[in-house]
């Protein structure tokens, strides 16, 4: 084979062998996972209390994931014994860990609103912003969080025959709680050994566990542990004589975990 046939076959070996690398298709980049969400009840009341039998119109939405779109609507109406109009749109995103409460754009007049979502690992809630009242200066906001539930609760601090507008839009964060629980806790000579694991039932919590020893009050020792990858945080700490010692600890939460905390008496003989 001369030089230029040679030229030739390897000049249509390198152009089938470009050919075939653009027929390739694109390989798509692995995308990351949403975070899984569990189940919740959800339940809206709105009430003009002091108007007619003073009963709310309840709206329900039991055992529903959150992910795409809204969670409640209007379409979730139970119960209106005094026909009151109007709803609210209750949306959670379990991606960004993001609850929003919307109203209607044409305004529901009412005195009271209360917002409850139940479940088993909401917690922390923490308000973004709300604008959800017309008038947020007439309406007083109250939050409180249970190991059951989340209350969300706006009540008009007008003259109680008048009632405000919820037109608009209220945000709040949230954390999936955890638990905290002592694996093993032992005393060999003059040191406490210990090991606590952190659970969640959605992700695995990261960050730290503050150990912290103390006696009669007074703390003897002090210690900052990361989590490993399976939930746990090991320690050891000395002690200062013989006597009860009291073992505190404190998971400090993470930007998606809440923060918790264990407690264990031991006697070092």
């Amino acid at each position: 084979m001369n030089s230029n046939v040679r030229a030739i076959a390897t000049a249509i070996t390198a152009t089938l062998g470009l050919s075939l690398l653009a027929a390739a298709p694109a390989v798509a980049a692995p995308t990351a996972a949403a975070p899984k969400a569990k189940a919740v009840d959800i339940r809206v009341e709105l009430n003009l209390p002091h108007f007619r039998t003073g009963q709310p119109a309840v709206f329900v939405r039991e055992d529903v994931v959150p992910g795409a779109g809204v969670e409640l609507t209007a379409a979730d109406l139970v119960d209106n014994p005094n026909g009151w109009s109007g709803s609210l749109d209750i949306d959670i995103d379990p991606t960004t860990q993001r609850i929003v409460i919307s109203g209607e754009d044409d305004g529901a007049d009412f005195e009271t609103a209360v917002v409850t979502i139940a479940n088993t690992y909401l917690a922390a809630p923490k308000v973004i912003n709300d604008a959800l009242p017309e008038e947020p200066a007439l309406m007083e906001r109250a939050v409180k969080a249970t190991a059951k539930a989340l209350t969300f609760t706006w009540t008009s601090t007008k003259d109680p025959s008048d009632s405000v507008n919820l037109t608009g839009k209220a945000t709040f964060s949230y954390k999936v709680r955890t638990s905290t629980r002592f694996r093993s806790t032992s005393v060999k000579g003059n040191r406490v050994a210990s090991s606590v694991v952190v659970k969640s039932l959605i992700g695995k919590p990261a960050g730290k566990v503050v150990f912290t020893l103390k006696r009669g009050g007074k703390k003897i020792a002090t210690k900052k542990v990361s989590v490993n990858r399976k939930g746990l945080a090991t320690v050891s700490l000395p002690t200062r004589g013989k006597g009860s010692y009291t073992l505190v600890a404190a998971y400090k939460g993470s930007k998606k975990h809440a923060a918790g905390k264990a407690t264990r008496t031991l006697r070092v003989r």
